[in-house]
């Protein structure tokens, strides 16, 4: 779920830089589902990323992320909506979705494990991680009490001392 807040945080942010458009929800949505399946693909954040199967799942993605677009715009210029419509609307950006296709393909063989490393020692250097349980319980403990003393209208006034 994280990848998909990012990755749509992300298209929303840079398109107040680049301009707003009718197709930022469909940014959103597609950067978003980017990020869940590169989630979905590496559960296990420790393991080394291989550097041909990432290649050919930006290759893949690039496609994807492509037909997502072309949807707004499928929507908006072309009459009538029909599935037919919708093939040859994606047949005609055939070369626009190869080239962001290999151009992922080729940034992630080259450049994806040193930004993976990079992104992982990040998220090392801001990780917090709570080992004692025991603080927990006890804000939870007196959060429930809190309430308990609200809910009964028993709540005792601090005095202050003089």
């Amino acid at each position: 779920m994280i990848g998909f807040i990012i990755g749509a945080n992300t298209a929303l942010l840079s398109n107040f830089i680049i301009g707003q458009g009718p197709w930022v929800l469909y940014q959103m949505f597609g950067w978003g589902l980017i990020g869940i399946i590169g989630g979905i693909l590496n559960p296990k954040k420790e393991s080394k990323p291989n550097r041909g199967v990432n290649a050919f799942i930006g290759f893949s993605l690039g496609f994807i992320y492509g037909w997502i677009l072309n949807i707004w715009s499928w929507i908006l210029f072309i009459t009538p909506l029909t599935f037919k419509s919708f093939l040859l609307y994606n047949l005609s950006s055939i070369y626009m979705d190869l080239s962001h296709a290999l151009t992922n393909a080729i940034f992630l063989y080259y450049f994806g494990n040193h930004t993976i490393n990079i992104l992982y020692r990040y998220r090392q250097r801001f990780l917090i991680e709570i080992h004692d349980f025991s603080l927990i319980e006890n804000m939870e403990k007196d959060i429930h009490q809190i309430n308990y003393q609200i809910k009964n209208k028993t709540v005792v006034k601090n005095k202050k001392s003089s």
